[in-house]
C-alpha cells in the first residue's frame, strides 16, 4: 500500500512550514505505530483482522512521514 502522491506533497508542505513540530509528532506517530503493531499479538480471534489494518496503515503512514523528511533533504539539496 502506498499514499497517493498528492497526501505525500501536502506532508512536505507542512514539514516545511513547521519542521520542528512535524518532526516532533513524526516521533510521537512512530510510537503510536509501535503500540498499534504490539496490539496484534494481544488481540482476540475476532478483532485480530481489524488490530492488523490498524498496524498495517499506521505503518503505511509512519512510512510516508519517514519519506517527508527524505524529500524535504533532497529538495534542499536540489536547491528548491
Amino acid at each position: 500500500m502506498t499514499p497517493p502522491n498528492d497526501l505525500l506533497d501536502a506532508a512536505v508542505r507542512l514539514r516545511n512550514a513547521a519542521p520542528g513540530p512535524f518532526q516532533e509528532f513524526v516521533k510521537v506517530f512512530a510510537a503510536y505505530t509501535q503500540d498499534v503493531t504490539v496490539t496484534v499479538t494481544e488481540a482476540s480471534a475476532e478483532n485480530i483482522l481489524k488490530a492488523q489494518g490498524m498496524a498495517v496503515e499506521a505503518r503505511v503512514l509512519l512510512r510516508m512521514f519517514e519519506e517527508t523528511e527524505a524529500r524535504a533533504a533532497r529538495a534542499a539539496r536540489a536547491g528548491r
